[in-house]
């Protein structure tokens, strides 16, 4: 632990953030940081350019003779982190506090990928490495991994393997989890107009439309008594769900109280669908709503365009251009003959469904209980992970995707954090699945 803690602050300590320019040369150090990881131990890695940052590629063989080879997704790029938005200490070097490791990355996905590789180099060592094993981990996943279905299109003969294998998510109430499969996403943002500018509150109040009424009346219709995400021909209800999709996520245990100091909300109710609402049926987040004045005081004047932009995450029974399309639909039968709209669509991904009925997510889900100590469990994943699609549609392998951080990892956010407890469970699970029998 002592000896994966020294690595795992080297490593968080290179800022390599994707998503602004600015530490492009952070990086550019971060990529040559792992292949040399790699090369000090022994192994060839090599830097693939063309691809947007740099892609880290590098081949350990089993210690014995074997055809079985796992290749292992993971990325080294990071969201930015300041200290001035609340962490306690720099959020690039890695502190402990409370028994957990707090540091950008240090879930997402810096520490999940590190336990893989810390532990493959080890095994392979000692000569117990029981698989062949394929490491790609690129530095474009926040950044939405724009170029990475073409480097794989481009290097199939290369990646070449029997399992794709990843780490990059949390436990479910303390019970690891594997990926059925992800809902789509799809963004957008919606304008609504009702006039050219702004116009003064006192002449005209309550007597022409305000953009921003009339947005707030559209929005929601789009939600029926209970919150769902509702729009006619659109079927959202529970009672069409596959079976075996409500068997496994009814079979994950669910507690109000976590579920509110997680989140820090008061749930409306308790609610036995939680995960069925959350992970599979098509939701609809608005996530920024922007309309008139916005400086300090007040302007008084009614807004004549609200600005909404909207997260769609879409279940497999659906598509993405079968849900904008409807949204399309109800906005134009919704809207007041007065108002006009504008729908800006941007980045989208189709929903995955992964194939779990193989040797190999058996073979992991085993494993994952017994160090764990509750049972592994099946879930469709809320959130979207694009790669693995990418992966089984070029690759044609089934793709396991296992995450080890814990619920309240805050990922993305302020004080990200990994309990000690489960890297060391993390460590332990990745020695045994890639351990000569």
């Amino acid at each position: 632990m002592d000896k994966f803690i020294e690595i795992l602050k080297e490593f968080i300590s290179l800022k390599s953030i994707s998503t602004d320019s600015n530490f492009k040369h952070e990086v550019n150090k971060c990529a040559k940081w792992l292949q040399k990881l790699f090369i000090d131990s022994g192994y060839k890695s090599t830097l693939i350019s063309g691809y947007g940052n740099d892609i880290v590629y590098s081949e350990i063989p089993a210690s014995e003779p074997i055809e079985e080879t796992v290749l292992i997704y993971g990325h080294y790029d990071v969201q930015p982190a300041n200290i001035t938005e609340g962490w306690s200490q720099d959020p690039f070097d890695l502190y402990e506090e409370n028994d957990k490791l707090f540091g950008r990355g240090v879930v997402d996905n810096k520490g999940q990928i590190l336990i893989h590789i810390y532990q493959i180099l080890q095994l392979a060592k000692a000569g117990k490495l029981k698989q062949n094993i394929k490491f790609i981990i690129e530095g474009n996943e926040e950044t939405g991994s724009p170029n990475l279905e073409q480097f794989i299109e481009d290097h199939k003969s290369l990646l070449k393997c029997d399992y794709v294998f990843f780490s990059d998510g949390e436990l479910t109430m303390k019970h690891p989890t594997i990926e059925t499969g992800f809902r789509g996403i799809a963004n957008l943002t919606l304008e609504i107009i009702t006039s050219s500018k702004d116009n003064h509150s006192g002449l005209y109040g309550g007597g022409i439309p305000n953009s921003a009424i009339v947005s707030t009346i559209l929005l929601s219709k789009m939600y029926n008594e209970e919150g769902i995400f509702s729009l006619p021909e659109l079927d959202n209800s529970i009672d069409t769900i596959p079976q075996e999709i409500i068997n496994n996520l009814t079979k994950i245990p669910f507690n109000e109280s976590n579920l509110n100091t997680v989140t820090g909300i008061k749930l409306r109710n308790s609610n036995n669908n939680f995960y069925i609402l959350s992970t599979y049926l098509t939701s609809a987040e608005i996530t920024s709503i922007t309309s008139g004045y916005q400086g300090e005081g007040y302007r008084n004047a009614i807004p004549g365009k609200t600005t909404i932009k909207i997260n769609f995450r879409i279940s497999p029974r659906h598509s993405v251009k079968t849900v904008l399309s409807l949204f399309d639909k109800f906005v134009k039968n919704n809207l007041p003959k007065y108002a006009d709209y504008n729908i800006i669509q941007s980045e989208s991904f189709e929903p995955i469904i992964l194939e779990h009925n193989n040797v190999f997510s058996s073979y992991v889900k085993d494993i994952a209980s017994k160090i764990y100590q509750k049972e592994c469990l099946y879930k469709f994943c809320g959130a979207i992970v694009p790669i693995a699609g990418i992966f089984k549609k070029i690759l044609k392998v089934p793709v396991v995707s296992i995450g080890l951080g814990n619920e309240d990892c805050n990922m993305h956010g302020v004080n990200e954090n990994f309990d000690l407890d489960l890297i060391n469970k993390g460590l332990l699970f990745s020695k045994q699945i890639f351990q000569t029998k």
